[in-house]
């Protein structure tokens, strides 16, 4: 597939349902909701396969409870920056039982958030990994304190598959505002 120039700007904007490869079109359903991430992914049939079983993971076996997942998930993509997929997992999180607040400071002040000294580490653990790309050591022996080996595994994955989301949703500039199938709207789960 040849990268698409429009106004002489490179663009990898997301395919539409009819437009996915026919080796997709087993999983399409399974992936319409979130059609602007994977609609772009859909570009490379094999890392949209691969990148899919690790989504199930992330999203329905991880070790994390819902609710540490959801505000691990927020405030990651907060860090980021990323608007359209951020609001896309804000129904997710008030399901998971987080509060409308809880929801607006994953945006600005990780001290709100805090109901706990574990969610406070939790949360630096995020801020370290979109500051310094790694968990300081002081963190991880906090964490390790309260999490077995394979929630410390989940969530350091769980960041990692959002910023990986979101870097890609930020870099072909998919937003909030469009609908419809293939929209920038419909972000990822």
């Amino acid at each position: 597939m040849a990268l698409r120039i429009v106004d002489d700007e490179a663009s990898l904007r997301p395919l539409a349902g009819q437009e996915w490869p026919i080796e997709l079109i087993p999983i399409f359903d399974e992936l319409a909701e979130c059609s602007a991430v994977y609609g772009t992914m859909a570009r490379h049939p094999h890392l949209l396969l691969a990148w899919r079983e690790f989504r199930n993971h992330i999203d329905h076996q991880n070790t994390l409870a819902p609710r540490m997942k959801g505000l691990v998930v927020l405030r990651t993509l907060a860090r980021l920056g990323s608007e359209a997929l951020w609001k896309h997992h804000v129904d997710e999180a008030r399901g998971a039982g987080i509060t409308e607040d809880e929801i607006a400071a994953t945006k600005t002040d990780s001290n709100r958030l805090a109901r706990s000294p574990l969610h406070q580490c939790v949360l630096r653990a995020i801020d370290e990994c979109c500051s310094n790309r790694k968990i300081s050591h002081d963190t991880f022996q906090r964490l390790a304190q309260n999490f077995n080996e394979q929630e410390l595994l989940d969530l350091m994955f769980t960041v990692g598959m959002y910023l990986t989301l979101g870097i890609v949703a930020n870099t072909v500039e998919l937003s909030s505002g469009s609908d419809g199938p293939g929209s920038e709207a419909e972000a990822t789960r």
